[in-house]
């Protein structure tokens, strides 16, 4: 358990050594036979400060001689373990310990028959590299960069190796053009807008490529074109801007060569937008490509969104404003015998309607009459008058 516990704390800590984390004395003391109490010199890492760095691999300890040397080394502000109350001396380390004195860009490592030997682990800073701009980078070996030339071609660039010998490599003979120039006699010029080079070390203005459909550059020298974004479009090739999607329209994906009519239903009252938006309950819209939904006029109603035609009003029904969801049911008096309209009639003297909706009225019957418009019901004929006739408004004397 007690081993587990230390080694997930240093799997915490990626690559060969334990840089930037103090292990408890008390975590280190549950190991057995490995010198790592020996460790006693705390530095801060990366620098020439003779310390012992614990090797998570091996279980071993090593001098720490891997550094970074000027503006680089801020950045690596971290520190070597030591253990103080079990520090007697280097000597007493294990014999695993590899205790050469090594360069400044070497390190001290331990070979597969356990003998310690100096291996380069960087170059010098690339400000002393002739013929490029100084700049801080990292120099481990291995590590390739690609940096500015101070020599012909103008504005030119070279690729160096920090070399397995400490020394940087260029990987070409000469300075070459970056990405999105070209040669041109001693001077690497910018590719124009709307044309690109994804190639480095080219030769001629005929090296550059038009940008295809869908795509842009807005500005000269570079290596690779821009998709339109969402709401525009470019339809043609060798192009530096897009166009905007109008009102009415839309382009919902990037690289779009053109943009897509809003559907019926649907508008767009802005340009270059990535949807079209639906008509709203109490609208619609019968054609493609509209930049506003019509009005349902009096009469007529939309009770769903993306209507491509308003409803008439049925029978019975009536709706005297515009833009709205529903129709309104006649009230008892009145009635509606066509569809669509803004109004009901009222029932004339000598007939009534008793229920809403209704799509007609009804004719007094025999024995009753009705002398108003608009009524619910017909009035007895009282006693001593009669009415032989229906739909009457008056009774007469028997």
């Amino acid at each position: 358990m007690e081993v587990f516990v230390l080694l997930s704390v240093l799997s915490l800590i990626a690559g060969e050594y334990d840089y930037g984390y103090r292990v408890d004395n008390q975590l280190l003391k549950l190991f057995n036979d490995t010198g790592e109490r020996s460790c006693c010199k705390e530095c801060i890492a990366y620098t020439n400060c003779q310390s012992v760095n614990y090797n998570k691999n091996n279980y071993s300890c090593e001098l720490n001689y891997q550094h970074i040397s000027g503006p680089g080394k801020a950045i690596h502000a971290e520190y070597v373990y030591m253990d103080r109350s079990h520090c007697f001396s280097l000597a007493s380390c294990s014999k695993r310990f590899c205790n050469l004195s090594c360069n400044a860009n070497e390190k001290c490592v331990l070979t597969s028959m356990n003998q310690p030997a100096c291996i380069i682990t960087e170059c010098d800073p690339t400000a002393t590299i002739l013929d490029i701009s100084p700049e801080h980078v990292r120099r481990e070996v291995g590590l390739s960069h690609w940096l500015w030339c101070t020599v012909p071609p103008t504005d030119s660039i070279q690729l160096f190796t920090c070399d397995t010998d400490g020394q940087w490599v260029k990987n070409y003979s000469s300075c070459v053009c970056w990405y999105g120039t070209y040669l041109d006699g001693n001077v690497c010029k910018k590719c124009q807008e709307g044309k690109y080079l994804p190639y480095y070390n080219k030769k001629g203005s005929s090296s550059c490529i038009d940008c295809p459909a869908g795509y842009y550059t807005p500005v000269p020298g570079l290596g690779k074109c821009t998709a339109c974004p969402i709401g525009s479009y470019q339809s043609s090739h060798g192009k530096s801007f897009c166009d905007i999607c109008q009102a009415g329209k839309y382009s919902n994906v990037e690289a779009a060569t053109f943009c897509v009519d809003c559907l019926e239903g649907h508008y767009q009252p802005d340009p270059g937008q990535g949807n079209c938006i639906a008509c709203p309950i109490g609208s619609y819209q019968s054609s493609h490509g509209k930049s506003f939904c019509d009005i349902c006029q009096a009469g007529s109603y939309s009770d769903v969104e993306a209507a491509t035609s308003c409803l008439d009003c049925p029978k019975g029904h009536f709706q005297p404003e515009s833009g709205q969801d529903n129709c309104i049911a006649c009230p008892i008096g009145s009635y509606q015998s066509s569809h669509g309209k803004s109004s009901c009639d009222i029932c004339q003297a000598g007939s009534y309607s008793d229920v809403e909706a209704a799509t007609s009225c009804l004719d007094c019957p025999k024995g009753h009459f009705q002398p108003e418009s608009g009524q619910s019901n017909c009035i007895p004929c009282p006693i001593g008058f009669c009415q032989d006739t229906i739909g009457e408004t008056k009774c007469d004397p028997c």
